[in-house]
């Protein structure tokens, strides 16, 4: 059972972020309205966004 959570703990934001995408690559295919394309804009910078702030430098105390 412990280790059933643990993969989940490591898995759960990849399979977050890709699903995110997911979504944002259908919106882009749907819809032609600003709603569709609102979405589609923010479900495909999402992972940008993360990736820029995990990679961006931190200051250590």
């Amino acid at each position: 059972m412990m280790r059933g959570s643990l993969s989940w703990r490591v898995w759960r934001a990849p399979v977050a972020i890709s699903a995110l995408t997911l979504l944002g690559l259908a919106s882009a295919l749907w819809g032609e309205h600003l709603a569709w394309k609102a979405l589609c804009w923010f479900a495909l910078a999402t992972p940008v966004v993360v990736a820029l702030w995990f990679a961006w430098p931190r200051k250590t105390p």
